[in-house]
């Protein structure tokens, strides 16, 4: 595991993630039950830095999440403390977010904060192989066991333990299992498909299963190695040099990918623009209404 988080640290990149959520199901107007399915983008960028990793999460939609980030600083120094901040852009809200804040699902995913740092850090876990699963490591598969290496941090991220389904080939995780602090099933990481980026195989698409609360998420990712590096001002912790979601603009534009976020970004400000009419409107038709007496 120590290779494949040194290998997603070394990796400058820029991803951008078409989340697809689908809820239990819900009783609709002519009485059927249907599920509820939500649709966000979120774009990432990631600095590539072994010892000091910096990931900067924007949704672009929709509405208005657009806007809402999560920034990381992740120390590969086990003595130097990682840092989470999130910015909530309908609020206006920038703040830190506590350790015990990590079991926390970002909205529209079946990932914690924990997870979004998209590699499974082995400062936290301490893994050992299991024997028994011989067939998986015969296929060019091995399947190891996680324990998180304390009790602070197991209950911080809510897990008792993660079985995690290893390519040793293409040095991906192909499945996480995951058992909740009372060692039941709690939710199920899935690959569905993988592309190659220059020489490192990355998913295309997730599938994840949360069991507790009753949904899924599928995620499909779209990756770029930008001619640009990520500048350290896409990264600072405070909202004095700007947005987040303008410094990703403004960097993305560099690497030609402005015309994109731009784009999404404008159809999450029109859907805002319609919500508001509609209450509007609303509003006025009860102030129309006679008034009892």
């Amino acid at each position: 595991m120590g290779e494949l988080e040194r290998g997603f640290r070394s990796d400058a990149r820029i991803v951008r993630m078409d989340i697809r959520t689908v809820y239990g199901r819900s009783r609709s107007s002519v009485g059927n039950d249907l599920p509820r399915e939500t649709k966000k983008i979120l774009w990432g960028v990631f600095n590539g830095d072994v010892v000091q990793t910096r990931l900067l999460y924007v949704f672009s939609g929709p509405g208005r999440l657009a806007g809402t980030s999560l920034l990381m600083h992740d120390h590969g120094d086990l003595t130097q403390p990682d840092s989470m901040w999130l910015y909530l852009r309908s609020f206006d809200i920038f703040r830190a977010l506590e350790p015990e804040k990590l079991k926390v699902m970002v909205p529209g995913t079946a990932l914690s904060y924990e997870d979004s740092r998209g590699f499974i850090p082995t400062d936290k876990f301490s893994f050992s192989q299991m024997p028994s699963l011989s067939a998986a490591a015969t296929a060019g598969e091995v399947i190891l066991l996680g324990c998180p290496r304390d009790q602070t941090i197991r209950e911080n991220i809510g897990y008792d333990s993660i079985q995690v389904r290893v390519d040793r080939a293409k040095k991906l995780v192909r499945q996480v299992d995951y058992a909740d602090l009372g060692s039941k099933p709690l939710k199920n990481y899935r690959l569905m498909q993988e592309s190659k980026l220059g020489d490192r195989w990355l998913p295309s698409k997730v599938r994840l299963a949360h069991h507790a609360d009753g949904f899924t998420s599928t995620i499909e990712y779209e990756h770029w190695h930008p001619d640009v590096s990520p500048p350290d001002s896409l990264y600072l912790p405070s909202t004095d040099q700007g947005s987040f979601v303008d410094r990703l603009s403004s960097y993305l534009e560099q690497v030609g990918l402005g015309s994109r976020i731009t784009a999404e970004l404008q159809v999450a400000d029109e859907k805002v623009l319609e919500w508001e009419e509609r209450i509007r409107q609303l509003q006025l038709g009860e102030k129309a209404k006679p008034q009892k007496r």
